[in-house]
């Protein structure tokens, strides 16, 4: 895996070493020679000059946002299966929860009815009336 991974880096630096190269060569310096060529006046070389960098730097602006997007698109597939096996276990908690809280709450019936069925016993007549009451 670890072979894979510096492959991987090796060769994204490759990469950038040839587009800056190809960016410098082909669209930055190349066409300010062209424009040289062509003996126009400095004012007008400059203005030239400055529009022709302007658009490669607008470019190069662009292929980062896309290269930012396509990143972001991936990290969000590969934390895709994570996120769902973490919807699951926060769903299989939530089962468990109520379920517990059914068993707490029959538990206390539970409780109750004992409570009453042993004060129906009781010799007050008053005590043992609370405890029908409390069992209907």
């Amino acid at each position: 895996m670890r072979l894979h991974r510096r492959v991987a880096y090796v060769s994204a630096g490759l990469g950038v070493a040839v587009a800056g190269t190809f960016i410098w060569l082909f669209l930055w310096h190349r066409p300010t020679e062209l424009l040289f060529a062509q003996k126009l006046e400095q004012k007008d070389f400059l203005a030239a000059d400055n529009r022709n960098r302007t658009s490669v730097l607008t470019a190069i602006g662009g292929l980062v946002g896309i290269c930012g997007v396509l990143l972001s698109w991936r990290q969000l597939q590969a934390n895709r299966p994570a996120a769902l096996v973490n919807r699951e276990l926060a769903l299989n908690n939530q089962a468990a929860a109520l379920k517990g809280e059914r068993l707490a709450e029959q538990g206390q019936i539970t409780g109750r009815f004992k409570d009453a069925s042993l004060l129906l016993g009781h010799e007050n007549l008053a005590v043992r009336v609370g405890a029908i009451a409390s069992l209907g």
